[in-house]
């Protein structure tokens, strides 16, 4: 991933590669209290703050559920929100089919042939 850096504050830099760099929802939390912290000090104003935020929002989409392995293996693996059983492969990581739907085939999308 290619990151601008000319113009940014020292304290928008770090925060940023501290944001590409996370791997977890934890990691991420963190990060989101440090960019509210640094609002709160006035290192950096609404708009660094915004930004950053979508930033975090964004690399979050390509962070992984924190669903243990093991659960994943198990044959009768249940998903810890809904307790389903039911799993379906979304790209390479696993699916619940209730709480996440395979969109193509979610009942009300079917048409008639």
């Amino acid at each position: 991933m290619q990151m601008q850096t000319a113009g940014l504050k020292q304290t928008t830099f770090p925060l940023r590669t501290d944001i590409a760099l996370a791997r977890s929802w934890a990691d991420l939390e963190l990060l989101c209290e440090r960019i509210d912290a640094a609002y709160r000090q006035g290192d950096l104003d609404l708009a660094g703050a915004e930004e950053l935020s979508a930033f975090v929002a964004w690399a979050a989409s390509s962070v992984r559920p924190g669903i243990p392995a093991e659960t994943l293996v198990e044959r009768e693996a249940q998903c810890p929100c809904c307790g389903a059983t039911d799993w379906w492969r979304n790209g390479v990581q696993l699916a619940c089919a209730i709480c996440h739907p395979i969109p193509a085939l979610s009942v009300d999308s079917r048409q008639a042939a």
